[in-house]
């Protein structure tokens, strides 16, 4: 089980909480873009399409995962941070929850996707 973690900027948490009631709205569907999220209203300013480092203050665009829905298993990462912080990434799952992962815990995880969205 993972161990949720609270996100690390306002930003974050009102990009994840976005995506989760856009998918409700949707029938159950994350956005084709992340950009989809700030034109249909439910963000107020592209700005929060931005990771921002925590160390060195580069902003960076979030990796988004298209093709998912609500009814994806919850342990699929949605978003990803673009860079490691202390040698992780920050990735997003669909449940909404959050984990740090270094690089040899997230191909697992992108295997899995790939999996999960060719059988679709």
């Amino acid at each position: 089980m993972r161990t949720r973690l609270r996100l690390p900027t306002p930003a974050g948490t009102q990009l994840a909480l976005a995506l989760r009631v856009y998918a409700y709205d949707h029938y159950e569907n994350f956005p084709n873009e992340l950009k989809d999220i700030v034109t249909s209203g439910y963000l107020p300013q592209a700005a929060n399409l931005s990771w921002k480092h925590p160390n060195t203050g580069l902003e960076l665009p979030w990796v988004y995962t298209k093709g998912l829905s609500l009814s994806a298993p919850d342990d699929l990462p949605i978003l990803r941070s673009p860079k490691t912080v202390n040698g992780s990434f920050l990735v997003i799952f669909t449940d909404g929850s959050c984990q740090m992962l270094p690089q040899e815990d997230l191909e697992p995880l992108r295997e899995r996707l790939g999996s999960y969205l060719g059988t679709r």
